[in-house]
């Protein structure tokens, strides 16, 4: 077979929702996400990141492919893979950046004490709707791993967003750092891949201290000298209704 059994259905369920976390942007007011300002910026404060996770992604697929007999999945499949990836990057970003951390950082982000709430606060709820994997068929433990895992990255990936403000940049970042982990179900055929489920059901604790790599990495991204420049930008939000970010 070409593509996966229902394909047409899979793209319509990651259009719908792609667009709903978009009609939440427009109702709040918060489109000034989808503006070209701030991807310089935001890649300016993400670009070492997209290194990283790009050779980690290198290294894994350049690991399956040391294997001559590795049951490769078709160019075809693995485009629409790599296009369902983004798909996810993209409505999570548009949803827990566009929305959550804007609505968040409006209200709190004009000190440091107020940042630290929005880039905490916003990371805790990325992580928290991870747990919903359980009912996917994934173990409690493993969707609790991730959850607390994905809070940390949250947390990481609210203050990079705070720095740039551009949704599209951290989309592609989203789904750059979330593809190593997923390089068997993206690449290689069913009968020697792992679905989705049983990749975070063997999840263990020793993924839990990547937390404190992700919050240095924050403490980095907000430090003293870059705090005004986000001050500035919440400032200008307040005072021209959101005009940009």
């Amino acid at each position: 077979y070409l593509l996966p059994q229902n394909i047409w259905m899979d793209i319509l369920y990651e259009v719908v929702c792609i667009l709903w976390p978009v009609a939440l942007v427009v109702i709040f007011g918060y489109s000034f996400s989808f503006r070209r300002r701030g991807i310089r910026a935001t890649f300016g404060a993400s670009w070492l990141l997209f290194v990283f996770y790009g050779i980690l992604l290198i290294s894994q697929v350049g690991m399956k492919s040391s294997n001559p007999d590795m049951p490769w999945k078709s160019d075809l499949e693995i485009f629409y893979g790599i296009l369902m990836l983004i798909g996810i990057g993209i409505r999570e970003e548009i949803l827990f950046r566009g929305v959550i951390t804007n609505a968040i950082a409006l209200k709190y982000a004009s000190s440091t004490k107020g940042l630290w709430i929005t880039v905490l606060s916003a990371g805790a709820m990325f992580g928290a709707v991870h747990l919903s994997n359980v009912f996917t068929g994934t173990s409690f433990k493993g969707a609790l791993v991730q959850s607390i895992g994905c809070a940390g990255g949250g947390v990481l990936l609210c203050a990079i967003y705070l720095r740039g403000g551009s949704v599209w940049v951290m989309a592609l970042l989203h789904s750059l750092r979330d593809a190593p982990a997923l390089v068997n179900t993206l690449f290689v055929n069913a009968s020697e891949s792992q679905s989705v489920s049983e990749i975070i059901s063997g999840y263990g604790l020793t993924a839990i201290p990547v937390i404190a790599v992700d919050l240095l990495l924050t403490a980095f991204l907000l430090r003293k000298s870059k705090r005004p420049k986000i001050f500035d930008r919440v400032q200008q939000l307040k005072s021209s209704e959101m005009a940009e970010f």
